[in-house]
């Protein structure tokens, strides 16, 4: 959800294409989606290098933070199981290959959180679009 830009530049297209199957990589956006973040203070010193972390942009990107928490309560669910979800609700609707969410966990209790279902509907995904677009996160 932090990072689509797969989604409009071609590489789902290719991969579909070709039967590659897609591995997503931190598919809880290097943590911003585990839930765990609050404010600046939670982020490690070694997230806070990279530009997403920077100060600057932790804040704007706390707003897509709390667009997938309004979701995930309507769906019942935390919102790093919505954000696994999303990712493997794409596998098979147009245009997508298979997609492979490779969260990481440090507990058997994360594992088994990561693994709930949570249906989501393409047309869900359609108009996450706008929400989680290209550009929607700040920092590279």
């Amino acid at each position: 959800m932090f990072c689509t830009d797969i989604l409009t530049n071609g590489v789902t297209e290719a991969c579909e294409e070709l039967g590659i199957t897609i591995v997503a990589y931190s598919p809880l956006g290097r943590g911003y989606l585990s839930g765990k973040s609050e404010g600046y203070g939670d982020v490690s010193l070694v997230m806070k290098m990279g530009p997403r972390y920077a100060e600057k942009n932790f804040q704007e990107n706390m707003g897509i933070v709390s667009a997938v928490r309004e979701m995930a309560a309507r769906k019942s669910c935390t919102i790093a199981q919505l954000a696994i979800n999303w990712v493997k609700a794409h596998t098979g609707t147009e245009g997508y290959p298979i997609i492979i969410p490779t969260p990481r966990a440090t507990t058997v209790q994360r594992v088994e959180e990561n693994t709930m279902d949570v249906h989501v509907m393409a047309e869900e995904i359609k108009e996450d679009q706008r929400i989680f677009g290209q550009d929607a996160s700040a920092g590279g």
